[in-house]
């Protein structure tokens, strides 16, 4: 059974290593190899510990959990990029639970946060080419804006182009 519960600061080195799992296996073909091959979940620990410590009240950090063992996460904020959107930064499911149901959870465990504190929309970006991310949030519901198109810089240098995905409920 799938739980999802506010993320802790122990949780840190499990998000760490979900972000970068998923970053190996999702854009695989769409960032370049080398620089998935260097990233190492010990680099992102102290981000997400930090995350999750110094977090705003208007901030949602979830995790979900399979037997006790951490598979999923999702976070967002309010960054007024897209007025009245209420901004969904990450979701990330474990390679080994995708399709199992984990991201369902954490978007729906997600989207009833989101309405507590009064927003009635999301956006998200999805980099291009990132299809079973774009297939998922368009199950969902979600509405890519390609004319909203930005990019993503990487730690490389080299620039990503992402679409905004915006979902109404």
């Amino acid at each position: 059974m799938i739980k999802v519960r506010n993320a802790e600061a122990i949780d840190a080195l499990d998000m760490a290593t979900l972000h970068t799992l998923s970053w190996q296996v999702a854009y695989k073909g769409i960032i370049s190899q080398p620089l998935l091959d260097a990233i190492d979940p010990h680099d992102r620990i102290s981000k997400w510990r930090m995350i999750v410590e110094q977090k705003h009240p208007s901030q949602i950090i979830l995790v979900a959990e399979i037997d006790g063992v951490v598979v999923g996460l999702v976070s967002g904020a309010d960054d007024h990029a897209h007025e009245g959107r209420y901004y969904m930064q990450a979701l990330y499911v474990h390679p080994l639970h995708v399709g199992k149901g984990v991201g369902f959870a954490l978007f729906n465990a997600f989207k009833d946060h989101v309405i507590k504190l009064g927003y009635r929309k999301i956006y998200c970006g999805v980099l291009q080419g990132n299809k079973s991310a774009i297939a998922f949030y368009q199950r969902q519901g979600g509405v890519l804006k390609p004319e909203l198109l930005q990019y993503f810089k990487a730690k490389d240098g080299q620039q990503y182009p992402e679409e905004i995905c915006f979902f109404d409920f």
